[in-house]
């Protein structure tokens, strides 16, 4: 089985980074839900300063984009938001990210165990691994509506079940049906998988 070099991050800091992007962002959406953060923050005027960039944001609907790249700024005038818009930026980003942590778990499980069998065994790590492919490919996919495909016929077109958590997914129900949480068990399911991700790495040595 060949291992694929890939430039960046260890395989278990991957999933370390991955794990702390998750955590942030879910205290992120808590204090927007709990008001911590409150409506008014993002109806603010804000001068963001990335890299000597100038990006001045301007909450006044217009249609308008005024940018003078060549001074490193950049002007940009939007609606004022409301709560449901902030329930929508809650329930993206957090979809953006998980989407985002798939795709970095699958590519650290690459890089320590080399490309995927062609036949998955019964072993909890050849299981794991078909799962959490099957979620980056719904992320990947299609990420502004993420969708479960499962090719008929294909490898990932059966159950796959992981003994040491106790649990199942089934290819052969999901195919073009949209992503839900309770697909995997919830935020609490998702955050085991990234936990045995790197128990599984970590043993390897």
């Amino acid at each position: 089985m060949s291992t694929r070099k890939k430039e960046g991050l260890p395989p278990v800091m991957k999933v370390n980074a991955a794990k702390g992007l998750l955590i942030n962002t879910i205290y992120l959406c808590s204090a927007i839900e709990q008001k911590t953060i409150p409506l008014s923050t993002f109806n603010a005027n804000l001068i963001f300063a990335p890299n000597n960039e100038q990006i001045f944001i301007s909450p006044i609907y217009t249609e308008r984009i005024v940018g003078a790249l060549n001074e490193m700024q950049m002007y940009i005038h939007r609606k004022r938001a409301d709560e449901a818009d902030l329930d929508n930026f809650r329930n993206n980003l957090l979809a953006c990210v998980m989407g985002n942590c798939s795709i970095i778990l699958d590519e650290a499980l690459d890089g320590k165990f080399g490309d995927k069998p062609k036949q998955f065994s019964d072993s909890d790590l050849d299981q794991l691994r078909a799962i959490i492919y099957m979620m980056r490919c719904a992320f990947a996919h299609t990420p502004t509506l993420p969708r479960w495909d499962i090719r008929q016929g294909s490898k990932y077109d059966k159950e796959f079940h992981i003994k040491e958590i106790n649990m199942t997914i089934d290819g052969r129900k999901l195919d073009g049906k949209k992503l839900s949480i309770k697909d995997h068990g919830g935020m609490v399911g998702y955050l085991t998988l990234m936990e045995l991700c790197a128990r599984f790495i970590k043993k390897s040595g």
